[in-house]
């Protein structure tokens, strides 16, 4: 992982990196993104990248074919959190969590 090749936490050099190999590379760019971004958080995801998103998905399925980008991820975060929680990991929705 592209991450872990060059030691650094910088969004853009890292998806950068990612699909510099050309042909079909943006699964590379998306995977590293999602990694890094997960790893940063949301805020330090520079704004060139979200920006021009507007903070909206737009999807093939019909019934969310249209949301709000932070909705889904605290959707996300929500289900994260109830698997952990059920797996005996203690874990909240302010990033903190622990083995019980």
């Amino acid at each position: 992982m592209t991450i872990l090749i060059t030691q650094s936490l910088d969004f853009t050099k890292t998806i950068g990196i990612s699909v510099m190999a050309g042909f079909d590379t943006d699964c590379n760019g998306a995977t590293a993104g999602s990694i890094l971004g997960t790893v940063l958080g949301a805020k330090m995801i520079p704004d060139k990248w979200t920006a021009p998103l507007g903070d909206t998905i737009h999807s093939a399925i019909n019934e969310i074919s249209k949301a709000k980008i932070s909705d889904v991820a605290g959707r996300t975060l929500n289900i994260a959190v109830r698997v952990l929680n059920t797996e005996g990991i203690t874990a909240s929705k302010d990033s903190t969590w622990s083995l019980i």
